[in-house]
């Protein structure tokens, strides 16, 4: 763990404690300037649908689930952890419903607080995995040995990108691969001459917070190594390219062998699901996205605009500059053209998002790397920023002109958020002719004086670009983000005070389920029941059984998937073979309760009435007479629920029946 302990070490130095307590301000800075929207319209960062649905359930029952390890322990002496949680849907395991928050060490402060208090834990950690990007960029550009302050300016791009401010806010686990990603190419960079230690140590991290994130930077390792080692050997360039991948192979095996406890059933339930079946290699991709993507794709850049298919850039104008000022030097910095052409190249090409997307659709949610690359170009290019010359002006200018006239005629972008970012580029512009006036006229005692207003300066450009960004995609009167999410509090109650709180306060000791209509307000959220341990249908979650999707589709003809449903559709039959014992629904919605139900309980505090199944099966139960596949699959929705209250489906061979799940 030597890697480990110099990567820590480097945090507490003279100098690097100074640049952590000033990257630190300027976060927290930058930080009230971004997040005011939602403090000053009273909303929390909880988006609806994924936010509440997915990550916030998931805390909270994470949190729920460990005290629940601890007070067991502490009882009994004896270390029971619960495998399997009925609430989820049908029925789930809790290996991979809780695969992310087992993977995360942050998550594992959840244990510390109660249910009511989660939401700002939930909150702190979105932010504090923001700052953590920051941290981890810093600590890649100290390494490369790149100017503190420099670092600075590119940590504040890389935290603050739109991936940060459209998608991380929205789904938090998608900062883990921007934290992961710079020290896992520190690792790379040690193994080259060093130690391996840190490469493998990262690896195994990575594996095991999300495989889906370290199936890309696995590949973005790839290409860092591959051109790191075609730009530093000079000889034997192929034979030294293959053994040092072979090498890095070894280690990274190595790695993943480490993390398997986890990432092994994820891999093999992954694969499973009929959400994998029916994309990967099934989906044909087309060879160019949509003309609009292209015609918005330059300006969004500085912009954050929408362009599709997930490809949120919204860099600082100062980035801009920075990337334009990379190529008017035709033999420096060779290793970084090469990699902002191949992944600007990725972001043009379908192909590239079908292949970084795991073979299933393309979408870009790759770009966190391509973010760390730009920024990163930021941080070399400063010193061009600073001391131009007199080319780099002429191309600066003229790019600047001919980057504002596009957006003006393709108007990929709403004007004002445009007019706005092309300003701080010409402003960044103008500050490098000045910088060139002054270099060439002031003595070199006179440049070390005046070095702290420069700074100053472009730092300032920097977070009024950010500034601009968060203003155009939050504000209610312009993009209005802060619509997809909702008031401090409002999650814990919609996941709490529904139709499951009323089931609860039943306290039927037996096993059953509920079901509740998703219409009129029945329903106000998926996973409603988890934090109640309640049993309903009802499930959302990136993984699910592909044998629910079979049985929903396939059978009963609802179409629904193995990774969201809701219900039923108040079928009396398919809910008794459910062990569906309740119904819960507002007293307006009696004409949907299903056949063989009757009324059971008035809650009018809670709104809700309550009948009861009088045919609802238990958990298990055998058949004594049986019904030929081929007989069954030629039946109607309606004679096969019929069916299968009669016989168990059997194939050919004798045994029940186990189709793959079909397509989707």
């Amino acid at each position: 763990m030597e890697g480990v302990k110099n990567l820590i070490s480097r945090l507490f130095r003279n100098q690097y404690r100074a640049y952590y307590i000033a990257y630190t301000f300027a976060f927290l800075f930058v930080s009230a300037i971004v997040f005011s929207w939602f403090y000053l319209n009273k909303i929390s960062l909880i988006r609806v649908n994924d936010g509440i649905d997915i990550y916030y359930t998931r805390l909270v029952y994470f949190g729920q689930y460990l005290r629940q390890i601890i007070y067991a322990f502490i009882d009994t002496g004896k270390l029971v952890v619960p495998m399997f949680e009925f609430s989820y849907g049908f029925g789930s395991d809790l290996l991979i419903m809780l695969s992310d928050a087992i993977g995360d060490p942050l998550s594992y402060l959840s244990v510390f607080f109660p249910m009511e208090k989660t939401e700002s834990l939930y909150v702190f950690l979105t932010v504090f995995r923001i700052f953590l990007a920051g941290v981890s960029f810093s600590l890649y550009c100290q390494y490369m040995k790149k100017s503190l302050f420099a670092t600075l300016c590119g940590a504040l791009i890389y935290a603050f990108c739109g991936f940060s401010l459209i998608l991380v806010i929205a789904h938090p686990g998608f900062a883990s691969p921007m934290i992961y990603l710079p020290l896992l190419l520190i690792g790379a960079e040690k193994s080259f001459c060093e130690t391996k230690t840190l490469f493998i140590f990262m690896v195994f991290l990575s594996a095991f917070r999300n495989f889906y994130f370290f199936y890309m930077m696995a590949i973005f390792v790839i290409i860092y190594v591959a051109i790191r080692l075609f730009a530093m050997c000079r000889e034997n360039r192929m034979k030294t390219l293959f053994q040092y991948l072979g090498m890095f192979s070894l280690y990274s095996i190595t790695g993943l062998l480490m993390a398997c406890i986890v990432l092994l059933p994820i891999i093999t339930f992954t694969l499973s699901t009929s959400r994998s079946q029916s994309t990967m290699g099934a989906r044909s991709v087309d060879v160019l996205y949509p003309l609009s993507y292209y015609e918005r794709f330059a300006s969004s850049f500085i912009t954050s605009i929408d362009v599709g298919h997930w490809a949120f850039m919204g860099y600082s104008a100062v980035a801009l500059i920075a990337v334009v000022l990379l190529f008017t030097k035709k033999k420096e910095n060779t290793q970084m053209k090469i990699g902002f052409l191949l992944l600007t190249g990725f972001l043009l090409m379908p192909a590239a998002g079908y292949v970084l997307h795991g073979f299933s659709y393309p979408s870009n949610r790759w770009i966190f790397g391509y973010s760390f690359l730009v920024a990163f170009i930021a941080v070399v290019m400063m010193q061009n920023i600073f001391n131009p010359h007199n080319k780099q002006l002429k191309v600066a200018t003229v790019f600047s002109v001919l980057y504002f006239i596009q957006g003006l005629v393709l108007k990929s972008a709403r004007f004002e958020i445009f007019f706005a970012s092309n300003a701080i580029t010409f402003l960044t512009v103008i500050f490098m002719y000045y910088m060139y006036v002054s270099n060439h006229a002031d003595s070199a005692e006179d440049k070390k004086e005046r070095l702290m207003r420069p700074r100053a300066i472009i730092l300032s450009l920097i977070v009024c670009s950010i500034a601009i960004q968060a203003f155009y995609a939050y504000s209610p009167n312009k993009g209005n983000q802060i619509s997809g999410y909702r008031a401090p509090g409002v999650a814990l109650s919609m996941q709490t005070e529904n139709p499951s709180a009323v089931i609860r306060e039943l306290r039927d000791g037996t096993f059953f389920r509920f079901e509740t209509h998703n219409f009129g307000g029945s329903v106000v959220n998926y996973n409603a029941s988890v934090l109640n341990r309640q049993n309903s249908i009802n499930f959302y979650h990136s993984l699910g059984n592909p044998y629910v999707s079979e049985f929903f589709i396939r059978d009963m003809y609802h179409f629904d998937s193995d990774w969201a449903y809701r219900g039923l559709d108040s079928r009396a039959m398919p809910g008794a073979l459910a062990s569906v014992k309740y119904f819960v629904a507002n007293p307006g919605l009696k004409r949907l309760v299903p056949y063989g139900y009757h009324i059971f309980k008035e809650d009018i505090d809670d709104g809700f009435f309550v009948w009861r199944n009088g045919y609802a099966l238990p958990l298990g139960y055998t058949y004594d007479r049986t019904i030929p596949e081929s007989e069954f699959l030629k039946m109607s929705a309606v004679e096969k629920q019929q069916a299968l209250l009669q016989g168990v489906v059997i194939n050919s061979a004798g045994t029940a029946i186990r189709r793959p799940p079909p397509p989707q």
